[in-house]
């Protein structure tokens, strides 16, 4: 799963979850594929079953991993965009394990998009 959550009003928030299934195959292939030891690929140009075109996972030191998500159209959950900061995105596997960046500062959003670097 994929969260976006994000600061609405004082001392509230809100979240969307986004689904890239980790045995999810995208037509005849897996959606997911492996980048040798640098990372994960997930890509979906069906954009289900919530919306994800791509995810890219790249493995580094601590403050170094890199998460990119890109979504589109209208399996995207409602009022997911645009987001107010403070934003937190966190990518959990159902393993338990998660991962977790932070966005402080203004994004480039508008009502179909969020591109920010992480604090």
């Amino acid at each position: 799963m994929i969260y976006l959550a994000h600061e609405m009003t004082q001392g509230t928030t809100s979240k969307l979850a986004a689904r890239a299934p980790a045995g999810g195959t995208c037509g005849t292939k897996p959606c997911w594929k492996a980048l040798g030891t640098k990372g994960y690929d997930y890509k979906d140009g069906d954009l289900t079953p919530d919306g994800l075109l791509k995810v890219t996972l790249k493995a580094g030191d601590t403050g170094k991993a890199q998460v990119s998500v890109k979504g589109k159209g209208p399996n995207l959950p409602d009022g997911a965009l645009p987001p107010t900061t403070p934003v937190t995105v966190q990518l959990q596997a159902t393993t338990g394990q998660c991962w977790t960046a932070t966005f402080g500062t203004a994004p480039t959003s508008d009502a179909g998009q969020f591109k920010a670097k992480s604090d």
